[in-house]
């Protein structure tokens, strides 16, 4: 008796598990979708801003932007989701005035401005989801 009533238990939690797992598995194949994207996108942020700040240094244009010894482009970024942060990051290198004069930095500060833009559209994407789970 004792087996039937746990094989009966189990097959429910089985088909119960089995159900919602059926209805939140889509949901969480596109976050899991939109969350690698959004890593790659950051992937790009990282490597356009390291081509920017070493274009910088080797012709000795001096520091801004967060690069060399200037302050980061957003300050206090503890509190802020990953979208917000790219925001405030888009927003900082849209509105500095630190006009460069050479053509190669100023082309690598365009494909990094570029590259946050990006970097935003996919994480305000991701964020926009609302789906629960480890993503």
């Amino acid at each position: 008796m004792k087996n039937t009533i746990g094989m009966v238990l189990l097959i429910a939690g089985l088909g119960l598990t089995a159900g919602f797992g059926a209805v939140l598995s889509p949901d969480f194949r596109s976050a899991t979708i939109k969350s690698g994207e959004a890593a790659f996108a950051d992937q790009g942020v990282e490597a356009a801003r390291e081509t920017y700040c070493s274009l910088r240094e080797t012709f000795k244009v001096g520091s801004a932007d967060g690069c060399g010894d200037s302050p980061p482009l957003v300050q206090d970024t503890e509190m802020l989701s990953q979208a917000e942060r790219r925001a405030a990051e888009f927003e900082a290198l849209s509105t500095s005035n630190s006009e460069v004069l050479v053509v190669e930095v100023a082309q690598a500060r365009i494909q990094y401005r570029l590259a946050v833009k990006k970097s935003l559209k996919r994480w305000t994407e991701l964020e926009a989801l609302g789906t629960q789970g480890p993503v």
